[in-house]
């Protein structure tokens, strides 16, 4: 049989007696659709086409076809912006009962659930919705009553809603502004400051599915009527103007413009125009003018005014400069309007942006963050070479507007040289253009500023050039200035970076080579042969190079721990005194921690230096001497061979857990070397640890096995339990296989309760609800006598959604058959 959503409980009180399964038959996708669609007598291929019948179809086929027939006879996109005329069609042939619908009052009631989208059936809610819009209550259930039967609403559990969705947004066009049956302005009187969100549910896919121009004339008046009502307020105001900016464009922009004009500056020294992928995300991370102002660059008409305002706030309050570039690099993408507008939006920015530049820092600042997203977005291609031969006016928009962001970049160089290399280094790589010709036009203005401006002596430059020409091969191009280039932009520290460049060997990539191991092999042999250093002059001039390169942010690579590992192993067996002072200069640049690669000294490289018995002490002294970071001591002590401990070892390694600042991490197979001295260490260990955790601001982790082995190695299980806890509460991933927990279980089966309530007492509900390990606790014995207080702890102290989230991470997770009947019957 088949069910609406609001039906199946009803069934499922009586569907347990039978054999069932429940399938939900969901809408079509875009896929269904499209296929629908793209046959005969439809033959709608076009994407953009496709897409918006999906949209306003949400699903229906009925109505996608309906559209994909009006879009194939009138072979205009626009034909799809006012879909009235179809969806009174759609509505005719749903209603079986015609004279229903000659009673006004059913129509009504229609079009406020359309607007509330659901209401409660029987109480004071519905009379002040009746009320409001002078109808009797009793009226209106009557009518809900009658709409039931003839199945256009759903009614169930009291509550009563429109069943058939995709009339929804016809209905409350027809009853509040094509019939005016009921007031749209008396709904925003009574509703916006209550029903915020539903005016944007029912108002914006009206404007955009029955004519923008149509339905902003219509509700136009009733808009401004509730403003004037509002805007002294100004938390209502930016409420309101957030849902209504696009029907209110000119009112919005006046009233920012009063409000920037009125606030007070508020400058910040430091100049940020970069932002993380999330820091915008949320309306609450964001600041309200900038953010209505952002509505406004989508759209050409108003696209200048709301750059000059948002410039305009930004130099006042210079502290969220980086929201201004986050709002223009999203609003510049490329749309529909663009292409038929020949990019007029990008042609105003770029001008605007120039103008600005030459005011000050912040401005030209800002110039070079968007002129890095212009410059990547701002390209073309041709179809062949007859295309080539005389550009569109798309094409000539782009390339004058991209001619004008060079040479103001070419300008600004004198006073501002690494703002500017940074972008010129991030737009010029071929592979990022993607084709010749993009590339090709801008070597005309680049060499001629790289002849002027870049230095041979610089390693930057020099890796900018080589790279650049490199890059050039990704796209089958070549320049006749290229070789003169190539031969001229040489430095031994580029030379360096295509050694350590663990992606590339000797002008091939790695993916070059048919066997990654024979790239391996290679690749060691060549640093082994370059590397090895004779004299601590040459490790010095090794370390500065290798430091240029690892400092410079827009350097890169990967695997730099293999360079570390290679460069070590080869010193140390050529010369061990030097062997440790490549390992100790290599440490100094892990503590300085300025690189943007993979670079850090592996646990393998510790290891290999602590097997030389000369070099232990050594390095320990110099720990100190050198001023390296005390995680080096811990790391030192932790990799001993284990005939190498004495009772000397182990009294440094109690020092220093008890004394060192940095956060680190504890492997049980670092500290089991230590047993046949100290039998107890991984007890005294775990004391210390816990201990400080409790007492200082530090971290320190403890790999799952050690907890593990501590539950088998001794008896205070106070102890284990009190770690197990704080571990928890430092990662979510601690134990996530529960193995840990069950084994603390099976020693003291009351820790369950006292687990439980740290997860729901200290930790957010995000983090509670992580807790996927619990269903472990069926593996215990008799598991269910200790259960009961658990569930009658969740359920005295847990909201009633949390408690059934929660439910199932108790049940069936990875368990074993019998298990699953157990918790059955529990």
């Amino acid at each position: 049989m088949t069910v609406r959503d609001y039906a199946l409980d009803n069934v499922s009180e009586w569907l347990y007696l039978y054999k069932n399964s429940i399938v939900k038959i969901n809408g079509f996708n875009f896929e269904e659709i499209k296929t629908i669609i793209e046959k005969e007598p439809f033959g709608i291929l076009n994407g953009t086409y496709q897409y918006k019948i999906y949209d306003l179809a949400k699903g229906n086929a009925r109505l996608a076809v309906m559209m994909a027939m009006i879009a194939r006879k009138t072979n205009n996109l626009d034909s799809l912006n006012n879909v009235a005329d179809l969806f009174e069609q759609y509505f005719e042939t749903f209603v079986s009962d015609q004279g229903a619908f000659k009673d006004k009052i059913v129509l009504k009631a229609l079009g406020i659930l359309s607007f509330f989208y659901t209401l409660p059936y029987n109480n004071q809610v519905l009379d002040s919705v009746a009320n409001a819009f002078s109808i009797p209550a009793d009226k209106l259930r009557e009518t809900f009553d009658r709409l039931h039967n003839l199945d256009l609403i759903e009614l169930n559990y009291e509550h009563v809603r429109i069943g058939e969705q995709n009339l929804s947004t016809y209905l409350f066009y027809k009853v509040f502004v094509k019939d005016k049956l009921l007031s749209f302005e008396a709904l925003c009187h009574n509703y916006f400051e209550q029903q915020e969100y539903r005016f944007k549910d029912t108002v914006y896919p009206m404007h955009q599915n029955f004519g923008k121009e149509f339905i902003s004339k219509e509700i136009k008046p009733a808009l401004i009527s509730y403003w004037s009502t509002i805007k002294s307020d100004n938390e209502k105001a930016f409420r309101f103007l957030k849902f209504a900016w696009e029907f209110l464009p000119d009112e919005t922009l006046i009233y920012l413009e009063e409000q920037i004009s009125s606030i007070n500056t508020s400058e910040n020294k430091e100049l940020t125009t970069t932002y993380e992928t999330n820091d915008f995300t949320s309306n609450s991370s964001r600041e309200k003018h900038l953010n209505l102002l952002s509505n406004f660059l989508k759209k050409p008409t108003f696209f200048l005014d709301a750059l000059e305002l948002s410039f305009l706030f930004v130099k006042q309050n210079n502290q969220h400069l980086s929201q201004l570039i986050y709002n223009i690099d999203s609003n510049i993408i490329f749309t529909e309007e663009d292409y038929i507008d020949h990019f007029k939006r990008h042609s105003q920015l770029v001008d605007f942006l120039i103008d600005e530049a030459k005011n000050g820092k912040l401005e030209a600042l800002a110039f070079f963050a968007i002129s890095r997203k212009l410059l990547k977005s701002l390209r073309w291609s041709y179809e062949n070479k007859k295309e080539a031969k005389k550009d569109d006016l798309n094409i000539a928009s782009v390339k004058k507007s991209r001619i004008k962001i060079l040479e103001t970049l070419f300008t600004l160089y004198k006073n501002y040289p690494e703002e500017t290399f940074s972008v010129v280094l991030n737009f010029s790589m071929a592979g990022d253009n993607n084709n010749k010709y993009t590339f090709a036009f801008d070597l005309v203005y680049l060499i001629p500023w790289i002849d002027k401006n870049m230095k041979a002596k610089s390693f930057r430059h020099c890796y900018y050039i080589q790279e650049m020409i490199r890059s050039s091969r990704e796209i089958k191009y070549s320049n006749p200035d290229f070789k003169r280039l190539k031969t001229t932009f040489k430095h031994p520290t580029y030379n360096l970076f295509e050694l350590v460049n663990w992606d590339r060997r000797r002008g091939k990539e790695e993916y070059d080579f048919e066997d990654y191991d024979e790239f391996e092999k290679l690749k060691t042999s060549d640093i082994a042969k370059k590397l090895t250093f004779k004299s601590k002059k040459e490790l010095n001039l090794f370390i500065k190079q290798y430091y240029k390169i690892l400092e410079w942010k827009e350097v890169n690579m990967y695997s730099q721990y293999n360079v570390c590992d290679k460069v070590i192993e080869a010193n140390l067996k050529a010369n061990s005194e030097i062997g440790l002072l490549t390992f100790i200069e290599l440490a100094k640049l892990q503590d300085i921690n300025k690189s943007n690669s993979d670079f850090y000294i592996s646990r393998k490289s510790i290891d290999n230096l602590t097997s030389y018995p000369e070099l232990r002490e050594k390095f320990w002294k110099a720990i100190r001497l050198k001023k390296l970071n005390e995680i080096w001591k811990l790391e030192l002590l932790f990799s001993l061979p284990p005939q190498a401990i004495t009772k000397k070892h182990i009294n440094r390694l109690f020092i220093v857990l008890n004394t060192i600042k940095v956060n680190f991490g504890i492997r049980i197979e670092r500290v089991e070397k230590y047993e046949t001295i100290e039998p107890e260490i991984l007890f005294k260990t775990l004391q210390i640890v816990v201990k400080r955790l409790e007492t200082e601001n530090i971290k320190i982790w403890l790999w799952n096995e050690f907890l593990i082995s501590a539950v088998n190695s001794f008896d205070n299980i106070n102890l284990i339990k009190k770690a197990y806890i704080q571990q928890d509460q430092l990662t979510n991933s601690f134990d996530y296989s529960g193995k840990g927990l069950l084994n603390i279980l099976e020693k003291d089966n009351s820790f369950l309760l006292q687990y439980t309530k740290v997860i729901f007492e200290k930790n957010t509900r995000e983090r509670a609800k992580d807790h996927k390990e619990l269903s472990v606790i069926w593996k215990l014995p008799r598991v269910e006598n200790i259960l009961d207080e658990v569930i009658e702890y969740m359920a005295d102290n847990l909201d009633i959604f949390l408690f059934q989230s929660i439910l199932p991470m108790l049940s069936f997770r990875a368990l074993m058959p019998t298990q699953k009947e157990q918790i059955i019957i529990y």
